[in-house]
């Protein structure tokens, strides 16, 4: 790494003080630079630089990044978090995700290296098997940990799905979604087409993995709004009637980052979709059932939920 790379990088973050981290990070130069500098830094300069990085976002109190995280974080705690904590919340949250950022393109053509840092639980070892046993699941994952390098992980254990990622991608996620594809992952952005792809896929036997905690746009105006952690939250429900109409199961995963560095993979039992006959009250039913699981993992790893976009309208401190 050198300094003028430093210099161009911290250049780039000072005009992004009012930024979303996401929107900073999906931009191609960003993802390119991110990629050079994990492909030509060892572990410890690469961790050093995600924790200086870190540090400067989460000194940048007013920041609409900064309000956004420590917003979520007190929605998960029912705003009982004081001011310190919040501040350590937010500083853990971006550290964690800079650090996984560099873990991920640093790793990600090192397939053996990659592999011994990555663990599985009994039940997510147990879910991932279906996918090559012909039973049809649809995996919804949470955005904790590095949600990114287990894909990698998965594709390189040989464990199909299509991924359904987020709709009307811009550059910089058209970018990710094209890594994804080269490193072993069949993506393709929710549409129509997608989700109709994805129900035949569900009907031969294969599985689909999407997110479960990514917010919509329009807060507020979504004709379905299930409750997580208590409130009504403008979560995405489309793989929920994916499974309903197809008669197949939801299994909820995330990757944890554990205190040695390596990851986890956690993952729920299959959850059945209820069918009422009450289209609406059974959405939100099945939505809060998911939901449900994921709550135990976001709130015990709450400060690896990398979340920068407000999941709750409304919320204050």
């Amino acid at each position: 790494m050198t300094p003028r790379l430093f210099s161009l990088y911290r250049s780039r973050l000072d005009q992004a003080k009012t930024m979303n981290l996401q929107t900073l990070a999906n931009t191609p130069f960003s993802v390119g630079t991110a990629m050079f500098l994990a492909r030509v830094s060892p572990p410890a300069v690469g961790h050093w630089l995600a924790d200086h990085i870190a540090a400067i976002l989460a000194s940048r109190t007013r920041s609409g990044l900064v309000q956004t995280i420590r917003q979520n974080q007190q929605g998960i705690f029912a705003g009982r978090l004081s001011p310190a904590e919040l501040d350590q919340a937010v500083a853990a949250v971006l550290r964690h995700d800079l650090r996984s950022i560099y873990d991920y393109y640093h790793l990600a053509n090192q397939p053996q290296k990659l592999l011994t840092r990555v663990t599985f639980t009994p039940a997510a070892l147990a879910g991932m098997q279906r996918t090559q046993q012909n039973l049809p699941t649809v995996f919804a994952c949470a955005h904790l940990g590095n949600f990114d390098l287990m894909g990698r992980a998965l594709a390189l254990s040989h464990y199909p799905f299509l991924v359904l990622s987020y709709p009307n991608p811009n550059q910089g996620y058209k970018m990710q979604n094209w890594l994804r594809s080269r490193f072993g992952l069949e993506v393709s952005p929710m549409n129509l087409e997608s989700l109709r792809l994805g129900k035949q896929r569900l009907k031969s036997g294969g599985s689909v993995l999407t997110g479960l905690d990514r917010p919509l746009a329009n807060q507020g105006l979504q004709k379905y709004q299930p409750r997580f952690f208590g409130k009504p939250a403008n979560l995405p429900v489309a793989y929920i009637r994916l499974a309903m109409d197809t008669g197949t199961p939801v299994i909820v995963i995330a990757c944890t980052i554990q205190p040695d560095g390596s990851y986890r993979l956690h993952a729920s039992a299959p959850i059945q979709m209820n069918s009422s006959g009450d289209l609406h009250a059974d959405i939100i039913h099945n939505a809060e059932a998911v939901l449900g699981f994921a709550e135990g993992l976001v709130r015990q790893y709450h400060d690896q939920w990398l979340m920068f976009y407000p999941v709750w309208e409304g919320d204050e401190e």
